[in-house]
């Protein structure tokens, strides 16, 4: 930000209001987080205010019992994700995904070259993960991998969670973690 620019805001008092409105999500900026096109920088800018920016594009969080470790978000209007339209979301972990109620898991996985997940033998629902890119940690920060992720899941309500997930790398967590002890 230039100077001028930083003296008039810091002139009108209006900081907060100038850069809260600066980092608002847009429905745009969310389509990229769960699609993998957004960083990890971008993701984790969501912070603890996702609830707030989710409210301001429409999401309202619906609860899943069967679900208890999804945090499911429904709007009114739907959003195109990976090319099918849907009105929820959902939250996991590190990861943002688009939740679809009547899709074929099978149809997604060739389409989208995911893989199954088969470290543990073959399980009965569909679990398979993509890496799309790494994104290497600078000036001590750790490496991020960016994974398109699909999963069938199953309960009361059938669906599927197709999106992204951010999640840094194990070994150097480990590293980092062990030389500050």
């Amino acid at each position: 930000m230039n100077h001028f620019l930083f003296r008039l805001i810091a002139a009108c008092g209006c900081t907060g209001f100038f850069f809260s409105q600066a980092h608002a999500l847009s429905q745009n900026e969310l389509k990229q987080m769960i699609e993998c096109s957004a960083s990890h920088q971008q993701y984790a800018a969501l912070g603890a205010d996702y609830e707030k920016e989710f409210k301001t594009l429409g999401w309202k969080r619906i609860n899943l019992p069967d679900q208890p470790l999804l945090y499911v978000y429904k709007n009114a209007k739907p959003i195109n994700l990976f090319g099918h339209a849907t009105h929820e979301i959902a939250l996991s972990g590190n990861a943002i995904l688009a939740l679809y109620r009547d899709a074929d898991v099978q149809q997604l996985a060739q389409q989208f070259k995911i893989p199954e997940y088969t470290e543990y033998g073959k399980l009965p629902f569909f679990r398979g993960v993509k890496k799309v890119r790494t994104e290497r940690g600078v000036d001590g920060d750790v490496s991020y991998h960016i994974n398109l992720n699909l999963s069938e899941m199953q309960g009361k309500s059938n669906f599927v969670l197709l999106g992204c997930s951010y999640e840094p790398d194990r070994e150097e967590m480990e590293r980092l973690l062990n030389s500050t002890n």
